[in-house]
C-alpha cells in the first residue's frame, strides 16, 4: 500500500510540475531561457565530467573500479560519478531537491547517462532508498524518479529492491560514524530478486559512501553476484 501512494505521488507531482511549467514557463538555471531547468546548450557546455577514479579515495583507477584500499569499506566493485557537487551540478540538484522542480530530473539522469552509457553489466537498476521522512516533505521520492529515467535511456530493468527501517540522519557525522549508523539500516525486499543479479544502485550525492556501502552490503548478503553504483555527483 506505501508503495502504491508513493507511485501516485510521484506521478501526480510530476504532472503538476508540467502543469505549472505551461503557466509560467521553466527557466534555466545558467542562462535564464525559458523551457526547461537547464537548456541543451548550457548542459553541453557545463564542464568536464569526473575521470575514472575510484569514489573513496579518488585514486586513478579503471572503469571506475574501487581500488584495493577502499574495498574493505565501500564494498561496490564499482562507483561511477558523473561530476563534482559544485557550482552549476549543485544548483541543478538543489532545483530539484529543495525548490521541488521536477523538470530538473530529465537533465540530471541524462548528466549520469553519458557516464553509464559505455557500461552494459547490469540486470537491474535500483535506487538508494530515501529517508520516508524526506519523500513526505518533498512530496515525491528524487532517487526513485531519477532511477525511472535512467531505466528508461538504458534499457535496464528497474527494481525498488530495498527499504529503510527507520529515518536515519547522517548530517554532521564522519564517515566512521556513518558506516556504524547505517550498517543494519537497509533491508532487501524480495531475495529472490536479487540472488545471482549484477545490481545497479542509484543515488545522488555521495559525500562518505556510507549508505553505498550499507546497501551493498545488504544486497551481497541476499545472494547479488555483484553491485556498483552510479552517483550523480560527489562532493570533495
Amino acid at each position: 500500500m506505501r508503495t502504491i501512494i508513493y507511485n501516485t505521488i510521484n506521478t501526480t507531482g510530476m504532472i503538476l510540475d508540467a502543469f505549472v511549467g505551461l503557466l509560467t514557463p521553466h527557466e534555466c538555471i545558467a542562462c535564464g531561457a525559458e523551457g526547461s531547468v537547464l537548456c541543451g546548450n548550457c548542459m553541453a557546455s557545463a564542464g568536464d565530467t569526473i575521470p575514472s577514479r575510484c569514489a573513496g579515495c579518488h585514486k586513478i583507477t579503471d572503469k571506475y573500479k574501487t581500488c584495493q584500499t577502499c574495498k574493505h569499506w565501500l564494498l561496490a566493485s564499482h562507483v561511477i560519478v558523473a561530476t563534482s557537487y559544485d557550482s552549476l551540478y549543485e544548483r541543478l540538484l538543489h532545483e530539484l531537491k529543495f525548490e521541488c522542480r521536477m523538470q530538473a530530473v530529465p537533465p540530471i539522469a541524462q548528466i549520469m547517462y553519458q557516464q553509464l552509457k559505455n557500461y552494459k553489466d547490469f540486470d537491474l537498476i535500483c535506487p538508494i532508498p530515501t529517508a520516508p521522512a524526506r519523500i513526505r516533505l518533498r512530496g515525491f521520492d528524487h532517487t526513485l524518479l531519477l532511477t525511472k529515467h535512467l531505466s528508461s535511456l538504458s534499457n535496464v530493468p528497474r527494481a525498488k529492491l530495498l527499504k529503510r527501517r527507520s529515518n536515519t540522519r547522517q548530517v554532521g557525522a564522519t564517515r566512521k560514524q556513518r558506516l556504524i549508523q547505517l550498517e543494519n539500516e537497509f533491508i532487501v525486499k524480495d531475495i529472490e530478486k536479487v540472488q545471482g543479479k549484477r545490481i545497479l544502485l542509484v543515488d545522488d550525492v555521495m559525500t562518505t559512501g556510507a549508505s553505498i556501502a550499507a546497501t551493498t552490503k545488504a544486497l551481497k548478503r541476499a545472494g547479488a553476484k555483484s553491485v556498483s553504483a552510479l552517483i550523480y555527483a560527489q562532493k570533495i
